[in-house]
């Protein structure tokens, strides 16, 4: 077998590199599908928040690589089960959502738990780009841009409590016995 060599004559550090992202995807859920909301955008009237979503993550986020498409489903996922909790449902028309409802979803994070930085930021941005897309594509304008959002989580992200690994007695530890049921998954 002969040696593949880079454009500066260096042995190649692997073969298999770009074959394994393609497996990867190969294994990973079908198209169309944003993991943990199957049950929750099972209906999809046109014009309603979940067929948005559902468009979103076809056009815009399952053209990603990987990493980025999983973090996008993932603040997506979250977004929805909130909704579908605490209203407006996402059968909805998207008239329902507002900037505030965004707002009040990092809020639901921080209540559930999910108080990590760069969650929050990640979860923000994410949620900047969905209303962006629906404003260029559905005509429906939140008016939640990057900055405003990236200071409302800013925001939280100061008040929430310290990561367990810079905690400095156990009194600022979160209660965490009550996470599964909250987000309503198994042990």
């Amino acid at each position: 077998m002969s040696s593949r060599k880079d454009i500066y004559d260096r042995k190649a550090t692997s073969v298999s590199r770009g074959k394994t992202i393609q497996r990867i995807m190969d294994r990973q859920h079908a198209s169309g599908m944003i993991p943990g909301t199957e049950l929750v955008l099972a209906e999809r009237p046109d014009g309603s928040i979940a067929e948005a979503v559902l468009a979103f993550h076809g056009e815009w986020v399952e053209p990603k690589q990987v990493t980025t498409r999983r973090a996008y489903e993932r603040s997506l996922a979250f977004f929805v089960r909130d909704l579908a909790a605490n209203g407006p449902a996402p059968t909805e028309a998207l008239a329902a959502l507002s900037r505030d409802r965004l707002v009040e979803h990092l809020d639901w994070r921080l209540a559930n738990g999910l108080h990590d930085p760069g969650e929050l930021q990640r979860a923000a941005l994410h949620l900047t780009r969905l209303c962006e897309w629906i404003g260029g594509h559905r005509g429906v304008d939140l008016d939640a841009d990057r900055a405003w959002m990236r200071a409302q989580a800013a925001g939280r992200i100061d008040a929430a409590p310290p990561a367990f690994h810079v905690a400095t007695s156990a009194d600022e530890l979160r209660d965490t016995s009550g996470d599964a049921d909250a987000l309503g998954t198994s042990d």
